[in-house]
């Protein structure tokens, strides 16, 4: 076998390594994204970030609950002036008041 087609080779494993990696990050992302709907039937059509008056996403949600229950967890007030919200918001989100059907 010549160098290039141990390159070709290499290259194609590669490639169906990637390819494999792909499609099973969008297939993880499309259950994440199927379990969070099943989670929002029965709650207001609007909720979360789909509601147009909300300041935050899934995500900042998700960065929130992460940051407080950090081994160093920032303050309520500190992640309020972070994310543009009060600190009753945070409190909110933390006790799960708001924003349940975001792990």
């Amino acid at each position: 076998m010549s160098d290039r087609s141990r390159a070709r080779d290499a290259v194609r494993r590669w490639r169906d390594c990637f390819d494999d990696l792909e499609a099973s990050i969008v297939k993880e992302i499309k259950a994440e994204r199927e379990a969070t709907e099943k989670r929002i039937k029965g709650h207001r059509r609007w909720c979360g970030e789909k509601n147009s008056q909300s300041k935050l996403t899934d995500v900042f949600v998700r960065n929130i609950r992460r940051r407080h229950a950090a081994p160093t967890p920032i303050t309520m007030d500190e992640l309020g002036r972070f994310y543009g919200v009060s600190r009753r918001t945070i409190q909110s989100i933390l006790s799960r008041e708001t924003w349940k059907h975001v792990e």
